[in-house]
């Protein structure tokens, strides 16, 4: 495979629909992500909201931020306690799309 600039595989293809066959997009309730290092943290995009918890290594229980997209698009308001129901939501998505392995854990959880 040809590895030049103009040729390297990039990731936002797998993510994105292609605009011109959007039927070939399956389509998600919200998109989960975790990242080990920094403290280690997860978060989910669940349509305008987006929830995330920081410093999981240190506290498994750490609070969760809650912002709406549309009306916040920096960030900069934490409505977590205005919105209990969707951060019930939220610890479910938690819950049921972290998935441990070995080689990838908080180490707040057991390996």
């Amino acid at each position: 495979m040809d590895r030049t600039p103009e040729h390297e595989p990039h990731p936002v293809p797998a993510i994105l629909a292609d605009p011109g066959r959007p039927e070939e997009q399956e389509h998600h309730d919200y998109l989960y992500w975790e990242f080990h290092r920094q403290g280690g943290k997860r978060a989910v995009r669940l349509g305008d909201w987006k929830a995330i918890q920081l410093e999981l290594h240190r506290d498994p229980d750490a609070p969760l931020r809650l912002y709406h997209l549309q009306q916040d698009p920096a960030e900069q308001h934490d409505v977590a306690a205005e919105h209990p129901a969707i951060i019930a939501r939220v610890r479910e998505i938690f819950a049921e799309a972290h998935e441990p392995t070995e080689d990838w854990f908080f180490r707040t959880q057991p390996n």
